[in-house]
C-alpha cells in the first residue's frame, strides 16, 4: 500500500491498521535480538507519523533517505576509517 499514489480516507484508515499489525508482530519477533528493543527512530516513524504525513503532503513514493545515507557513509564513515583517530574532525575536513 506504500507504493500507491493516491488514498482515500478508507484506504489511510485500513493503510494505519496494517502498519500497526506489522510493526506490532516486528517487533514481537526481533526485539530480543536488539539492544535497545527496536525503539527505532525509522520504526516510530513509520508507526506513528506516517498517515499524518500521508494526509499532509501526499503519497509517500520517493520519501527516501537513501541518499543522505550514502553521502554520510562518503563524507563521514570512509573518512573517519582511514583516520588515525586522533584529531578526527580535521583529519575529515582535510580529506573531504
Amino acid at each position: 500500500m506504500s507504493r500507491k499514489e493516491e488514498f482515500s480516507e478508507d484506504d489511510l484508515n485500513e493503510f494505519e491498521n496494517l502498519i500497526t499489525i506489522w510493526s506490532c508482530e516486528f517487533v514481537n519477533v526481533f526485539a530480543r535480538f536488539n539492544p535497545s528493543n527496536l525503539r527505532l527512530p525509522k520504526l516510530h516513524s513509520w508507526r506513528y507519523h506516517v498517515i499524518s504525513a500521508i494526509r499532509q503532503f501526499g503519497a509517500i513514493n520517493g520519501y527516501t533517505s537513501e541518499t543522505y545515507e550514502t553521502l554520510h557513509k562518503f563524507y563521514v564513515k570512509n573518512p573517519y576509517r582511514k583516520s588515525n583517530k586522533k584529531e578526527v574532525m580535521n583529519q575529515i575536513l582535510n580529506r573531504v
